[in-house]
């Protein structure tokens, strides 16, 4: 608690050496905000982010600036683990460093591969990593270093391109080692032998094992026990069980958490179970519970429980059954409230954030009403009358837009009168929107006329789903009896979705917040069984044109 509680204070203390730094955007240009955030968003990426969303209109900036503007708030998402939606803005910024070469390209590449591959789509990552790894520039043996090392991981955790990947985790391997780049030389030959293992080439699996705890220096302790521990799994699979021993033996040795032992003590109880020694089976699991109760290892305390009941079991020893079949339960609802805390703990993170940036928003206002004030009296109120009479007019030329805008749409509202969904659609849109008074009048003109409703436009569920169903061949009435698993929520957001509504839209329409609808969403892909990699609307359409 006071760790946090000194850590928080200290990121306070930094934004406001950033605002007197800075001393509003009123001294400093976008551009010279740029070139700040440049120097230390590695080290303090919470405010370098909050930085570049302090810049007002960034499309208004040069091309060659706002593509460094990108490049900059693409890196600050990532620092700070905030996830990228609009690939876009990416694809914008690799079109202008394409058109203008320089080593920033390389860097675009790298960072488009990042972007697509958080967005799950992992073929399009690839094809951004390759480019940056085979990018030649002037500086680009980091890039090429790293551009190896998430292009190997996504050939081993996404793609399961084994062979792709261990080939690319010894490049990146080769240009670390050349270039003395920082990097961890064990844990990458451990993933190499992770790769070996998953490829069924067990022994050079654990070859690449002994080799990463060669390079484990002698004080990580915990990292060596971890490695023995994968080379004992690897070796129970070759069916290898006293050279399994062996090494599970030197990982207990050596460890000296509570943690390790409990996982070291539940796999050397595996391979007492693989040779049908009951006895030692049951020591050594209960040793692991013992060790794993210490360190509050659920995981751990579940797998042991869980072969202490199979083996009773199959002994008929129903009381040593009843015992673990009982403890097994209580740590499986454990780990499930655990796994609430965590959601918990990253939700606190994320409002912290918030009330940092808030904080920082609110102090620049108060030293930019300060400075104004000041300069005013001196010289600005000539130049302040110029920029009022300027703003004034482009008020009116916005306003003259804003009215051409809305007589384009009543004109495609108009013309596309059998189009009833889209036009629903952006109608509840604008219903919803934060400028929802500017479009009352627009509205209720247009309900009026569309659906003969002389009073303001309101969303209206039955209506949306005879629409649906008359357009979409009872698409409705085929979800509902497809999924009756699925609540009457879930069911109303997977109606929005095929509307064409974002999750945010829906958050309004229903009343949600946005993470309440994340998680009916992520409900939805559940009970409907759709792959990470494949959208929800046209996995629901595939499966109801069936």
């Amino acid at each position: 608690m006071t760790y946090c509680y000194i850590k928080s204070t200290l990121s306070i203390l930094f934004l406001f050496l950033i605002i007197f730094s800075s001393s509003s955007c009123l001294r400093y240009a976008p551009e010279d905000i740029l070139d700040q955030v440049g120097s230390f968003i590695e080290v303090k990426p919470d405010s370098a982010l909050i930085l570049l969303e302090s810049i007002e209109s960034p499309e208004s900036l040069s091309q060659e600036d706002y593509a460094r503007y990108g490049l900059l708030l693409i890196k600050a998402h990532k620092l700070n683990r905030i996830s990228i939606t609009d690939d876009a803005f990416i694809t914008y910024i690799i079109d202008y460093y394409e058109k203008h070469p320089c080593d920033d390209l390389g860097r675009a590449y790298f960072y488009a591969g990042q972007v697509f591959e958080e967005q799950g789509k992992y073929t399009e990552a690839e094809h951004y990593y390759l480019k940056a790894f085979n990018f030649e520039g002037i500086n680009t043996h980091k890039l090429k270093a790293y551009s190896a090392y998430f292009l190997a991981d996504i050939y081993d955790n996404n793609l399961k391109e084994y062979k792709k990947a261990i080939d690319y985790y010894q490049k990146g391997l080769d240009y670390f080692r050349q270039n003395n780049l920082f990097f961890s030389e064990e844990n990458i030959l451990k993933l190499i032998g992770d790769c070996y293992v998953k490829d069924q080439q067990f022994d050079k699996g654990v070859e690449m094992y002994r080799k990463s705890i060669a390079k484990i220096p002698d004080d990580s302790i915990s990292s060596k026990a971890k490695i023995y521990r994968d080379i004992a799994v690897t070796l129970i699979g070759l069916k290898k069980y006293p050279e399994a021993k062996y090494a599970i033996n030197k990982a207990i040795d050596i460890s000296v958490r509570n943690k390790d032992l409990a996982i070291g003590y539940a796999i050397k109880g595996d391979i007492f179970e693989k040779e049908g020694e009951g006895d030692s089976i049951l020591y050594y699991n209960n040793r692991a519970i013992s060790f794993a109760k210490k360190s509050k290892d659920y995981q751990t305390m579940h797998n042991a429980y869980s072969s202490i009941y199979e083996i009773a079991t199959k002994s008929n020893n129903l009381q040593l059954a009843l015992d673990n079949y009982k403890s097994f339960n209580q740590v499986t609802e454990i780990i499930g409230q655990k796994q609430k805390y965590d959601d918990i703990k990253y939700l606190e993170r994320k409002i912290d954030f918030e009330k940092n940036r808030n904080l920082y928003l609110k102090n620049r206002l108060k030293v930019q009403t300060i400075i104004f004030l000041a300069v005013l009296v001196a010289v600005i109120i000539p130049i302040a009358f110029i920029y009022y009479r300027y703003r004034k007019k482009k008020h009116i030329e916005v306003i003259s837009q804003q009215l051409h805008d809305k007589k384009e749409i009543i004109r495609s509202v108009m013309e596309a009168r059998s189009q009833n969904i889209e036009i629903y659609r952006r109608m509840v849109t604008l219903s919803i929107s934060p400028q929802k008074n500017k479009y009352r009048h627009f509205l209720e003109s247009a309900n009026k006329i569309l659906f003969g409703q002389d009073y303001l436009f309101e969303f209206d569920w039955e209506y949306l789903s005879a629409l649906v169903n008359e357009n979409y061949n009872a698409y409705v009435d085929r979800l509902i009896q497809t999924y009756p698993e699925m609540t009457d929520m879930e069911i109303k957001i997977g109606i929005l979705l095929k509307c064409g509504f974002s999750l945010t839209e829906i958050a309004e329409i229903t009343g949600k917040s946005s993470h309440t609808i994340y998680k009916y969403s992520s409900h939805i892909r559940k009970k409907a069984g759709i792959p990470e990699n494949k959208n929800t609307v046209e996995f629901l359409d595939s499966v109801l044109a069936m």
